[in-house]
């Protein structure tokens, strides 16, 4: 602070008034409802505001509501300034209207033979190999065989389960 005056009002302004001590019996009502657990904490659903928000009451719903009526004129302001050459109305204008673009995969023959899975693997890495496929997608491919074969592999252990109990007179 530079001068005396100013650092009193700095010290009026922060001091607590002389009744801020005291709490409204509303509020004592309040903290009193929401109820704590042995730590102190707030119960999970409970809080010291039950009153709250109410609920759809957020700031930006009530900046969509006021500029809901300007909308048009801001567009078209937005788009003038974009055709102007402002690179910031423009960079908003294609982050907001248009959507971003993804990846998309699309089908790659890749020739799978028939037979044990093994030999099926060996026909996709020969497909990375020959640049018919992308890595990541090879990739993809093996995941998939390897899902395969622990359904097989799950389904035998089932086959020879049934046979030995079958065999033994069923489970005991």
């Amino acid at each position: 602070m530079h001068n005396l005056a100013q650092w009193q009002h700095a010290r009026r302004r922060w001091r607590p008034a002389s009744g801020a001590a005291q709490r409204s019996p509303d509020r004592d009502l309040l903290i009193r409802m929401a109820t704590r657990d042995q730590r102190g904490r707030f119960t999970r659903g409970q809080s010291g505001n039950p009153a709250g928000r109410p609920s759809g009451i957020s700031n930006a719903a009530l900046l969509r509501r006021a500029i809901e009526g300007h909308l048009p004129k801001v567009l078209k302001t937005l788009i003038a300034a974009a055709e102007q050459g402002d690179v910031s109305a423009a960079r908003l204008l294609m982050d907001r209207a248009l959507p971003p673009l993804k990846a998309i995969d699309l089908p790659v023959p890749v020739g799978l033979p028939d037979g044990d899975l093994s030999a099926q693997a060996r026909a996709v890495l020969r497909a990375v190999a020959e640049q018919r496929c992308t890595p990541d997608e090879a990739q993809r491919l093996v995941a998939a065989m390897a899902a395969a074969a622990k359904v097989v592999e799950i389904t035998e252990i089932e086959q020879r389960v049934a046979a030995l109990e079958a065999s033994y007179g069923g489970p005991e």
